[in-house]
């Protein structure tokens, strides 16, 4: 599979849905130490039975609400979210037949990207802004002859509900989990992406939403593009000191 295509179909593996903050878990301060009581001094006052006390009950965390609306409803929600919510950055872990791949991604929607692409027998870094596009090989940046459309277009499409509404199929909840201490709703769903000439990428997709913000914070992946299956996954976390600029 050419340079191009896999370029092309990992930014649209990572934004099938995209954005999302994780939140770091929070330590657990130390327990204090341990001193020994002091006995009381003897009383020859006379002894009173003690008073029961009533043993404090545990207190037990409120449960998460349900998310509202149909699990495709959520999705949507969340993805739409996901564009107006600043500069996310994304870390991802590809592996398919072709051998695995990692990959960060920092998006500022809707026109920028840049990505760090290692794969077995090749690494390449790609920026692109607005109309412009330049990749890295080798260690020299060149301007990319394909217009940085190509790869906004493969980003950040699908922005409304009724685009979205037609590549998602099969949605269902699965429940809560936490994932980096942040409590979220999880679903599955089939997402159908057409790239044109390149094809259709049909993929399984695992998404986890912060029970919070309404943000993905995380995905797995199972699709197929160019004849190749892969799998990914990817965890994603908002920066809003993210920049973007020309590399020449």
């Amino acid at each position: 599979m050419n340079r191009l295509l896999v370029s092309l179909f990992i930014v649209t593996m990572l934004l099938v849905a995209c954005g999302g903050s994780p939140a770091a878990s929070t330590p657990t301060p130390p327990d204090p130490p341990t001193v020994a009581p002091v006995a009381p001094p003897p009383s020859t006052a006379p002894t009173v039975a003690p008073t029961a006390l009533p043993v404090p009950t545990a207190a037990v965390p409120a449960p998460v609400p349900a998310a509202s609306g149909s699990a495709k409803e959520a999705i949507i929600a969340a993805m739409r979210a996901s564009l107006t919510a600043g500069p996310f950055r994304t870390q991802s872990t590809i592996v398919s037949d072709s051998g695995p791949i990692n990959m960060t991604g920092e998006l500022i929607p809707p026109d920028k990207l840049h990505t760090t692409m290692q794969a077995t027998d090749f690494a390449m870094e790609t920026i692109v802004i607005g109309d412009q596009a330049w990749t890295k090989q080798d260690g020299v940046w060149a301007l990319s002859p394909v217009s940085g459309q190509v790869f906004l277009q493969s980003a950040f499409a699908a922005q409304t509900v009724e685009e979205l509404d037609k590549t998602i199929s099969d949605a269902q909840a699965l429940g809560t989990e936490t994932v980096n201490g942040e409590q979220t709703f999880v679903y599955s769903f089939t997402s159908t992406t057409d790239l044109g000439e390149s094809g259709t990428v049909t993929s399984a997709v695992k998404l986890w939403t912060s029970a919070k913000s309404g943000l993905p914070v995380k995905q797995e992946i199972a699709g197929e593009a160019g004849g190749v299956k892969s799998t990914t996954v990817q965890t994603i976390e908002y920066d809003p000191t993210i920049t973007i600029e020309p590399p020449l």
